[in-house]
């Protein structure tokens, strides 16, 4: 099934990328940054991979202590 584009900037765009990518064609430089992105998006882990590495980092962290004193942290760590 063709592609249409039919909006303007992004015909420009297009056509700005054949230009700085020496591309035979708007339709090859198209094609590459196309595959470009999918292989950066295929690259990174879905959003349920980070969120169970996001849980698995707060559990080893553990449980929030209402006890801690972020200043005096700060103030220590700082030798203030």
């Amino acid at each position: 099934m063709p592609l249409y584009i039919k909006d303007p900037d992004v015909t420009e765009m297009a056509e700005a990328l054949r230009k700085l990518t020496s591309a035979r064609s708007k339709t090859e430089a198209v094609r590459e940054a196309l595959k470009r992105a999918l292989e950066a998006a295929t690259k990174q882990p879905s959003r349920a991979q980070g969120l169970r590495e996001a849980i698995a980092i707060a559990q080893r962290i553990g449980p929030f202590d209402p006890g801690f004193d972020q200043k005096r942290f700060s103030d220590e760590m700082w030798d203030a």
